[in-house]
């Protein structure tokens, strides 16, 4: 099985038919797709799926695309969902609708370089170089509230979130954004 797709009415035993949440799993070793854990590549939830179960995603070594794992119905993602998780890389923008991040959710995915999440959400632990932004819409635009960067590295600033257009960088991260507002230098 190399792509797991789950939807609400049928999630292969991982979610509630009536609510669409996932289930929490114990480990890694208890999930649905336990024999497969070496070889998915891509996870696909239907809309209609509220939540990632802790440890759901955890140790996948060849997960690499996540990029449809995310419908509006998603708004909790649990603790561990997609530690360990090596292959997956570059950015990943999660929608304002996901409020809720557990505990080390993305921690040990060294090249996954940057999550772009809702300031709605709390703190959370990523890899180390793994850059953080905080955003809110205001109006049709998005407007960023926090950057946590990699340690003396620049962490490019995206030019729209969600389809919608950077208007404005909070004033306590402005004075570290290039003058072309493409990328930020944390600071000293």
């Amino acid at each position: 099985r190399r792509e797991i797709s789950l939807q609400r009415r049928q999630g292969l035993g991982a979610t509630d038919e009536d609510t669409g949440i996932m289930y929490d799993f114990g480990s890694e070793r208890t999930v649905p797709w336990a024999d497969s854990i070496g070889e998915i590549r891509k996870i696909v939830l239907k809309d209609g799926v509220a939540s990632v179960g802790a440890n759901a995603f955890r140790d996948l070594t060849a997960l690499t695309d996540i990029s449809e794992t995310f419908p509006d119905s998603v708004t909790v993602i649990g603790e561990n969902a997609f530690r360990g998780c090596p292959s997956l890389a570059g950015v990943l923008v999660l929608d304002e609708t996901v409020t809720q991040v557990g505990a080390n959710a993305f921690a040990d995915c060294p090249q996954l370089t940057m999550l772009v999440l809702s300031d709605k959400t709390g703190s959370m632990n990523v890899s180390a170089n793994t850059a953080v932004i905080k955003y809110h819409s205001e109006g049709s635009g998005a407007v960023i509230t926090a950057i946590a960067p990699v340690q003396g590295r620049k962490t490019d600033i995206p030019d729209t979130i969600n389809g919608r257009k950077v208007v404005k960088v909070e004033k306590e991260y402005r004075q570290y954004v290039s003058e072309n507002h493409d990328h930020y230098h944390s600071p000293e």
